[in-house]
């Protein structure tokens, strides 16, 4: 994920107040998950590109945005240093079962774009024939840690 997440300039650690930054709607962050899969098995690859069990906003009476797009990170006890939306992970999953030559010819061939924050998740499934997730949940950061 620190690799991944170094190549397409997202930060390498959670923002002021130990918050994750928020990356929903932008390429860059399903362009790092997708990166982060490269290698894992099926499972793995799907746990990676789905919202962390168990998070729920107990007190809203249910899962939020943020719990929507927010995956687990490696480190148990760490916080993501970024949260993403349900959509994005929703693209991820849809990235990462698509074939995965096409994807490397289209992610190496637009790499500066697809690393730019201005450029949105909906254009990279275009660009990969994909159907679009969009509109995007509005996520609000929080303080999230599983320990």
């Amino acid at each position: 994920m620190q690799a991944a997440f170094a190549a397409l300039g997202l930060p390498p650690e959670p923002g002021e107040g130990d918050r994750p930054n928020v990356v929903a709607g932008q390429a860059r962050g399903v362009v790092a998950l997708w990166l982060a899969t490269r290698g894992l098995d099926p499972g793995a690859s799907r746990k990676l590109t789905t919202a962390a069990p168990g998070n729920g906003n107990r007190d809203a009476g249910g899962p939020d945005s943020f719990d929507r797009g927010y995956v687990d990170w490696p480190n148990i006890c760490g916080t993501s240093p970024v949260v993403w939306s349900a959509q994005d992970l929703a693209a991820a999953r849809a990235i990462v079962a698509a074939p995965e030559a096409e994807v490397k010819a289209v992610v190496h061939a637009g790499w500066e774009r697809w690393r730019h924050p201005g450029t949105g998740t909906d254009e990279l499934l275009a660009a990969l024939g994909l159907p679009a997730v969009g509109p995007f949940d509005a996520v609000e950061t929080r303080q999230e840690t599983q320990c």
